[in-house]
C-alpha cells in the first residue's frame, strides 16, 4: 500500500525531474546538482558512486565540458511510488542523444525525501 501524498507532492517531484533534464541540456553542473542533498550518493551509468552535491556538480560539469558537450537528454518518469508521505521512489528512463554510447537508454532510480516541505 502506497503512503499518502498530495497532488502537489507529485507535481513537485515531476518538476525536479524536468529541472534535472533542463540543467543537463544547458550543460550546467551546478543546476544539475541543485536538487541533491549535501551528502547525496549518485551512482553513474558506468557503475561507480559519487558522494556529495559538490562532487555531483563538479563531475557533471566535467562531462558537460568534455565528452557530453553536445549531448541532449530526455528523462521520462515511468513510476512514482510514495513509500511514506515524505519519501518517494521515482523510476526514470533516460534517452541520451549526440553522444556515442553502447546503449540507447538508461534507467535510473531516484529516492527523494521531503524535509521542511521541500523535496530533495
Amino acid at each position: 500500500m502506497e503512503a499518502t501524498h498530495t497532488m502537489q507532492d507529485e507535481v513537485t517531484i515531476r518538476q525536479i525531474i524536468r529541472d534535472l533534464e533542463s540543467a543537463w541540456n544547458r550543460r550546467d553542473g551546478q543546476a544539475y546538482a541543485r536538487p541533491f542533498i549535501d551528502d547525496a550518493d549518485f551512482r553513474v551509468v558506468w557503475g561507480f558512486k559519487v558522494h556529495g552535491r559538490e562532487a555531483i556538480a563538479e563531475g557533471h560539469q566535467q562531462i558537460f565540458d568534455n565528452q557530453y558537450s553536445s549531448s541532449q537528454i530526455e528523462m521520462n518518469i515511468e513510476k512514482i511510488r510514495f513509500l511514506r508521505s515524505d519519501v518517494a521512489h521515482v523510476e526514470t528512463v533516460h534517452h541520451l542523444r549526440n553522444v556515442e554510447l553502447p546503449f540507447e537508454k538508461s534507467i535510473a532510480a531516484v529516492v527523494l525525501t521531503k524535509e521542511n516541505d521541500e523535496w530533495r
